[in-house]
């Protein structure tokens, strides 16, 4: 399917089923998210299909906005929406690769520590702490997962929000 090999598939004078369904299709073949932008009714379906929906207030209406999972005043506005949830993105996945780093040299430092203690005996500081190591990395890798989820469910366009036309 040409439609898969393209970086950008725009979609004109199509129904909206036809749409929506090429939205679909690019998802299935390539296993990419998809991002779909409408300015009107007739690109609901389509918005719906995608992953990420952008709607367009327009000419045509709200029924683009209404549907999407960002609306926008302008197109021109979309650059700035791209830019700043791509930074965002970039930011959390840093951090979160910062902490899973961090988190395994800190477990090694004190396996060292305590190994040079008990004069590097075969015993291991997670066999007799095997318990409470596994809920303390459930416990604070959630404590994390939880603050990403967070920001990124409030964070998204409250953030930004009519600085760059989102409502």
């Amino acid at each position: 399917m040409l439609a898969t090999q393209l970086p950008a598939v725009a979609a004109c004078r199509c129904s909206p089923t036809q749409k929506a369904d090429v939205a679909r299709l690019i998802r299935e073949y390539t296993k990419k998210t998809v991002c779909c932008i409408g300015d009107g009714g007739n690109d609901v379906s389509m918005i719906q299909a995608a992953d990420v929906g952008i709607g367009i207030v327009g000419k045509e209406g709200k029924q683009a906005s209404l549907a999407a999972d960002f609306s926008i005043n302008q197109f021109s506005h979309l650059t700035k929406l791209l830019l700043w949830h791509g930074r965002n993105s970039y930011k959390r996945s840093a951090k979160l690769s910062q902490f899973v780093i961090h988190r395994g040299l800190i477990i090694a430092v004190i396996q060292a520590v305590f190994s040079s203690i008990f004069f590097f005996a075969r015993e291991s500081t997670t066999k007799s702490m095997e318990r409470e190591l596994m809920f303390s990395n459930c416990f604070v890798s959630g404590m994390v997962a939880g603050r990403v989820c967070y920001v990124v469910y409030h964070g998204s366009c409250f953030l930004f929000g009519a600085r760059y036309g989102c409502q």
